[in-house]
C-alpha cells in the first residue's frame, strides 16, 4: 500500500503546493523560535530532549487521530497518511522549477542552474529521504522522525549562530547519517534515469572535492546524468558569485533545459515508486 500511498500524496502535494507550502513556511518560523530560545542554546541534552519531546507528541497526536477521530476506519487513516507525507514532501520546490518555462523574460533573469541544483540535492534529499524512512519504519513514525530532525537543523544552519550550531552537533550529525543512505541510493537512481556514464564518471571525479559535504554527491550525479553545468560564475543583482562546478562543464542551464529537469525528477520518482511497488509485492508474497 506504500507505493499509492506515495503516489497520491505526491499528486496532492502538487495540486495544492500552495497551502502545504504555507503550512511549512509557519512551521520553520516556528522552529526557527526555539533555535533562538535558550532550548538550545546552553546544552545539546536540552535539544535531545525537544528533539525526542516533540516526535512523541507528534506520534501521540497521531494515534489519538486514528483512535479517537477517525475511529481506525480504513478510508480515513489512508487520507491522513496521504495528508501528512504531501505536507513533508512540499512539492512547491518542484513546481517552482517548473513554472521558469511559463516566460522567457523572467527565466532569464532566475538563477536557472542555482534552481536546478537546489532541487537535485536539497529537496529530493527532503522529499526521497522521507520516502525511504517512511518505507522501512512502522506507519509514519520514521518520516516524522526524520522530518523534524531535519527541520532543527535547517533551523540551525539558518540561525548562522557557531555557538549554538557547535552545541547541538550532535543533531547534525543524526540528520546527516539520516540522508546517508537515501542520498546513496539517489546517485544509482540519477545514474539509472539519465546518462548512466556520465553521471558515475562525474559522481566520481567531483563528488568530493567540494566543501559541500552531502549534497556534492546529488549535486555531481544529476549533473551527469543530465548533461549540464551546475555552478560556475552566477549573479545576484551587480554582483558576481562563484559556485563550484558539478556535472558537465560549459553545458550551461537555460529555460530549453527546465522540461528535461522536470522529466527527469519524475522518472526518478516514478522509479522509486515501482521499486517499492515490487518489494510490497514480494513482502507480502
Amino acid at each position: 500500500m506504500e507505493f499509492l500511498v506515495i503516489i497520491v500524496a505526491a499528486i496532492v502535494g502538487w495540486v495544492f503546493a500552495d497551502l502545504f507550502n504555507k503550512a511549512n513556511l509557519s512551521k520553520d518560523r516556528l522552529f526557527d523560535q526555539f533555535i533562538e530560545s535558550d532550548l538550545f542554546s546552553k546544552s545539546p541534552w536540552q535539544s535531545l530532549v525537544f528533539l525526542v519531546t516533540t516526535w512523541f507528541g507528534v506520534l501521540l497526536i497521531m494515534w489519538a487521530t486514528k483512535q479517537l477521530i477517525f475511529q481506525n476506519s480504513p478510508p480515513l487513516l489512508f487520507l491522513l497518511e496521504i495528508l501528512v507525507l504531501a505536507l513533508m514532501f512540499n512539492m512547491f520546490d518542484v513546481r517552482e522549477v517548473s513554472s521558469n518555462i511559463e516566460a522567457t523574460e523572467a527565466a532569464r533573469q532566475k538563477d536557472l542552474s542555482g534552481s536546478v541544483a537546489t532541487l537535485f540535492s536539497v529537496t529530493t534529499s527532503r522529499i526521497f529521504s522521507v520516502i525511504f524512512w517512511y518505507c522501512i519504519t512502522p506507519g509514519l513514525s520514521g518520516a516524522i522522525f526524520f522530518f523534524i530532525v531535519l527541520s532543527i537543523s535547517k533551523a540551525l544552519i539558518k540561525g548562522n549562530l557557531l555557538a549554538v550550531f557547535a552545541s547541538n552537533e550532535l543533531v547534525v550529525r543524526g540528520y546527516s547519517a539520516l540522508v546517508w543512505v537515501p542520498h546513496k541510493i539517489l546517485v544509482f537512481t540519477y545514474a539509472f534515469v539519465g546518462d548512466f556514464e556520465a553521471a558515475l564518471r562525474c559522481w566520481r571525479i567531483q563528488g568530493r572535492q567540494s566543501g559541500l559535504g552531502l549534497w556534492s554527491d546529488l549535486l555531481s550525479a544529476s549533473g551527469g546524468a543530465l548533461n549540464v553545468q551546475l555552478g560556475g560564475v552566477g549573479s545576484v543583482g551587480p554582483e558576481k558569485i562563484y559556485k563550484p562546478v558539478f556535472g558537465v562543464p560549459g553545458n550551461i542551464v537555460d529555460k530549453d533545459t527546465i522540461p528535461r529537469v522536470i522529466g527527469f525528477f519524475t522518472r526518478s520518482f516514478l522509479l522509486w515508486v515501482v521499486v517499492i511497488f515490487v518489494l510490497n509485492v514480494w513482502v507480502s508474497r
